[in-house]
């Protein structure tokens, strides 16, 4: 099975590249423990989505050291025939443009969070039976992928029958001990419990997916108010999908533990708890020398 990881983001928010952040004294960065747990799960291709400006950089240092244990490849995100943008296209571009390294059923994830390997189990095993309609959202409680230092953007999914309803990218905030969501594309702004389950972006798809994020992408480059800075967001695109009937998407909640890098006051807690997961065991001293 193959592994999408999208790292091509500016890290705005974060002040720097946050994808190469090191969290642990070998110098590993969260996404050397998707890898990890990725393998681990039975996956055995990963393509990384990156700017190419920052080829050397990962290549110097994931690179080395994945390319004995899994096939890895990068495809590069560009806004090339954008003019005048600075930002990245969005999620949903960065999955499109992976089509031709992409052979058979996948899944996505983001470089920046770390997900567990009971998440990646769970979405290997689903990629197993997933035919042209049939997608996997693995999903998270609100509450447990909040940073205290900020707002964070997140997929909210409505669910039904453990069915994908619906989801909308938010940016969420705590706002005196109420957690308020604003829509991303209309800016509508509404109350959510902490326990709504949100999509961190890790998702299984069928290849037939592609034929419908073209789609979405051309109707997403024909308002030309998108072109400046407007992001095509994959859940955008999603819920467009669900709404023409032409994917149905299960969603399973994981019992892992989440942790992200949205600011850089974030990376003390990341490396504590990643400290923590070594000690009791559950990850090795040095993942990639072991």
């Amino acid at each position: 099975m193959e592994l999408i990881i999208m790292a091509g983001g500016m890290g705005s928010r974060y002040g720097g590249l946050k994808q190469l952040e090191k969290i642990d004294e070998n110098g590993n960065f969260l996404i050397d423990y998707s890898i990890y747990d990725a393998i681990r799960a039975g996956f055995d291709k990963i393509v990384i989505v990156i700017k190419r400006e920052n080829y050397n950089l990962f290549e110097e240092t994931i690179g080395k050291r994945v390319r004995p244990y899994v096939k890895l490849s990068y495809v590069f995100q560009s806004n090339e025939g954008f003019l005048f943008r600075e930002k990245p296209l969005g999620t949903g571009h960065a999955v499109l443009i992976c089509e031709n390294e992409i052979s058979e059923n996948f899944a996505v994830i983001n470089a920046d969070d770390f997900y567990g390997y009971e998440s990646f189990a769970n979405i290997y095993e689903s990629l197993k039976n997933l035919d042209d309609r049939k997608c996997t959202l693995v999903a998270f409680d609100l509450e447990k992928t909040l940073s205290p230092f900020g707002s964070v953007k997140r997929g909210i999914c409505e669910i039904k029958n453990d069915k994908l309803v619906s989801i909308t990218e938010c940016e969420v905030k705590l706002n005196e001990n109420r957690l308020l969501a604003k829509d991303l594309i209309t800016n509508k702004i509404f109350e959510i419990e902490k326990n709504s389950p949100v999509s961190m972006n890790l998702w299984g798809f069928n290849k037939s997916i592609f034929k419908y994020l073209k789609r979405e992408f051309e109707n997403f480059c024909s308002d030309k108010t998108n072109l400046i800075g407007n992001e095509f967001f994959l859940p955008s695109a999603i819920k467009n999908m669900i709404k023409n009937s032409e994917i149905e998407i299960t969603v399973k909640k994981t019992p892992s533990k989440w942790l992200g890098l949205t600011y850089k006051t974030d990376s003390e807690n990341v490396k504590k708890t990643i400290k923590n997961l070594v000690i009791e065991g559950i990850y090795p001293q040095n993942l990639w020398n072991n």
